[in-house]
């Protein structure tokens, strides 16, 4: 070896000596140096408690009005960045912050007004109700007038033949007989089209993608604790099946991290009636394909009860939407499991109870308006319309905060109480 490669030698070795040491005293500097950044950090979740109760408030008007998760997101949003230095954002804030605050602070929360945007609708059968939005206070209010506290209508308290959406107690459903739950929404057109609410007496359930906590919340009353039939209508893919299962039981990851939107009171037996592989085939369905790949554990195809081919066909990363169908096909298709199923068309309530009340009903406003006819006829010789007939309304609704309809029927009920 030469004088020069020895000289050469003998430097890399003094070096990589020196660049250890320099590299453990930058390492030493680094992790100090993050200790420090990181120890003054404050994320969003350490003052959640300092900043909700106040956004609420705030754009409640203390408590006086419903407040929606998107106008608290917005009274929140900029002391969150006073206190983090970071932008928060919506997502994360409406099912995360937000949701973990609420199921944490269950007394404080108790009589807060917090609605969602409605993501769906329920269409009720042979009624003239428009659909309710699938939203937290609309399917409250159903539940709360049409599942919990409804009574039979009094006669006189109604003088017309229709038989209102209602239930007795807990008296199976005298309206519907079964609640269908589709996965999209987009299909309201059709069912409206081929009447399969109104054939089949069915209630008809949508949401966008993956069911709200009101949806939840109404297949648990009305599902579970009535025991009336749940079927579930979703596409051939992992995350339909996982629709259909959220629609009845809490997601154990959500449950975990304290965000479950909502929690189950009752058991509730669903039947899947989502395509299968067998429906893709005999309708000659197109199929589409996407990257995420998925694999399904002996596990997990048991519990959904999927076949090996449908397995096959999962994993390779296809998948086949309900949009797959004409309209024709799909109406065919729907009525099809319905009637496997046990939907029929024609149904009717069966405790007689419920079918004495309503005969009677029928029977006494029948006669009444029989003789209301007769009474009216009478009357119309003898009503005095106001000339100035614009003037009468004007002085009608002068003290009054009523309609206009109603103020001017309540003021010719006082004149007809004066000439008493």
């Amino acid at each position: 070896m030469s004088i020069a490669d020895e000289l050469k030698q003998l430097t890399k070795k003094t070096t990589n000596k020196w660049t250890k040491q320099r590299k453990a005293e930058n390492r030493g500097r680094s992790k100090s140096s993050r200790v420090y950044v990181y120890s003054d950090r404050v994320c969003f979740t350490d003052i959640a408690n300092q900043v909700i109760p106040d956004a609420y408030q705030l754009a409640s008007g203390d408590g006086k009005y419903t407040a929606g998760k998107r106008q608290i997101y917005y009274a929140a949003r900029e002391k969150f960045k006073k206190l983090t230095g970071k932008e928060i954002g919506w997502g994360y804030f409406s099912s995360d912050i937000l949701q973990k605050f609420l199921n944490e602070n269950p007394e404080l929360t108790k009589n807060w007004k917090v609605t969602a945007d409605p993501r769906g609708k329920l269409i009720i059968p042979n009624t003239s109700s428009a659909p309710i939005p699938c939203g937290t206070l609309d399917i409250e209010r159903y539940i709360k007038n049409h599942v919990d506290g409804h009574e039979p209508t009094d006669v006189l308290e109604d003088s017309t033949f229709d038989f209102k959406t209602c239930w007795s107690g807990d008296t199976p459903g005298e309206r519907y007989q079964a609640v269908l739950y589709i996965e999209k929404e987009g299909f309201e057109p059709l069912l409206r089209d081929a009447e399969i609410a109104n054939r089949f007496h069915l209630a008809i359930l949508s949401c966008k993608g993956q069911s709200v906590a009101a949806a939840r919340q109404l297949v648990d009353h009305v599902c579970g604790r009535l025991e009336i039939p749940l079927l579930i209508a979703h596409d051939f893919d992992i995350h339909g099946f996982r629709i259909a299962a959220r629609l009845t039981t809490e997601s154990q990851d959500q449950v975990e991290r304290g965000t479950c939107k909502y929690f189950f009171k009752h058991s509730i037996e669903a039947t899947d009636i989502g395509l299968r592989l067998s429906d893709i085939e005999k309708y000659e369905l197109s199929e589409e394909t996407h990257d995420q790949k998925v694999q399904i554990d002996s596990y997990t195809r048991r519990d959904l009860g999927l076949l090996e081919q449908e397995v096959e066909f999962l994993e390779s990363g296809r998948r086949v939407e309900l949009n797959a169908f004409t309209s024709p096909q799909f109406v065919e298709w729907l009525e099809s499991k319905l009637r496997e199923n046990g939907i029929s068309e024609n149904w009717h309530p069966t405790d007689e109870d419920v079918l004495r009340d309503h005969y009677q009903r029928a029977w006494i406003i029948g006669q009444v308006q029989k003789q209301v006819n007769k009474i009216i006829d009478n009357f119309k010789d003898e009503i005095d319309i106001p000339k100035d007939i614009v003037e009468f309304v004007k002085e009608a609704m002068e003290d009054s905060t009523l309609p206009w309809d109603e103020a001017v029927a309540e003021a010719i009920s006082e004149e007809l109480d004066d000439k008493d």
